[in-house]
């Protein structure tokens, strides 16, 4: 039986409105090894003038109705990403969002959220609805060296703060001393950027001011990395190695940790990588990643 890696943390999985047979896959497995489900929490973002979206997701009221009673009998707490960090006053009475903060909250659901504008709508519109800063509002908003003094603010705000990668992969450590309660922080493990991309908030702006209808009319800047060797990517990669992330479990005090969506699209890179992260590695967990491959391939989704 393949061994859970931390009994105390909750994951945050990028599930939400994504192909149902994938989430349904995950929990198949956790039923045949009889094991704990480690996953407390999906999030993700459909096309809407909150979020930064292209991802050509739009659902009616009564479908989105319909995938939240789904995700309920999961009994699993949806988690929706706002992501834009400037939305217009004009955007903020828009019937589908707020339809999906009425969906929410009646699931006890969190949002992520860029916007200090959409945090005050939100707690005034719909005040028991958790909110979580997003480490795209740091891009905006953070300087270097007021990291602690930034982040404690933001800790008085939120329910719970997603750190800059960059961060956690540089100075956070050295900052511990001076943060009350870390218990409250979110980790990125797979961020699939580089330490201070100079690139970075430039790229948020063109995903907040895009729609889908003129995507391909705008060319966005090549990646960072495309002018770094492979050498320099790796060393100055933000995704944590399992050493990195069992120190900040075991030793930090942190108890929350996200995967990025960045390899949903490559369902059994994104599995294999989450069991190594998930589960202490040993022929149990070859296994389990041998049954998820055959089951990837059997539904054709591999």
């Amino acid at each position: 039986m393949p061994q859970i890696r931390y009994k105390n943390v909750s994951w945050n999985l990028p599930f939400l409105f994504i192909n149902p047979e994938l989430l349904d896959l995950y929990f198949h497995v956790f039923q045949n090894y009889e094991v704990e489900n480690p996953i407390k929490k999906i999030y993700g973002q459909i096309d809407n003038p909150w979020s930064a979206c292209f991802l050509n997701l739009k659902y009616s009221k009564k479908e989105l109705e319909q995938y939240f009673n789904y995700i309920k009998a999961k009994n699993i707490c949806p988690v929706l990403n706002f992501s834009c960090y400037d939305i217009p006053n004009s955007k903020l009475k828009d019937e589908i969002c707020n339809y999906l903060l009425d969906l929410i909250e009646n699931q006890n659901g969190e949002v992520i959220l860029s916007s200090d504008k959409l945090f005050k709508y939100i707690k005034k519109t719909h005040p028991n609805i958790k909110c979580v800063a997003s480490e795209i509002k740091s891009v905006f908003e953070l300087k270097k060296g007021k990291e602690a003094k930034y982040y404690n603010e933001l800790l008085k705000k939120f329910d719970r703060v997603i750190l800059s990668p960059s961060y956690v992969k540089t100075t956070f450590l050295n900052d511990i001393e001076k943060y009350n309660d870390v218990s409250k922080f979110e980790v990125i493990i797979n961020n699939n950027c580089i330490i201070d991309c100079p690139n970075e908030k430039n790229h948020q702006k063109v995903l907040c001011e895009l729609t889908k209808s003129n995507y391909k009319k705008h060319k966005i800047f090549e990646c960072s990395k495309n002018s770094l060797s492979l050498n320099k990517i790796i060393k100055n990669s933000t995704l944590l190695e399992t050493e990195e992330v069992d120190n900040l479990v075991n030793n930090v005090g942190i108890k929350h940790l996200t995967f990025k969506e960045e390899y949903c699209s490559i369902p059994l890179r994104f599995f294999s990588s989450l069991i190594q992260y998930t589960y202490i590695s040993n022929g149990n967990t070859q296994l389990l990643c041998r049954d998820v491959a055959n089951s990837l391939f059997s539904k054709g989704v591999l």
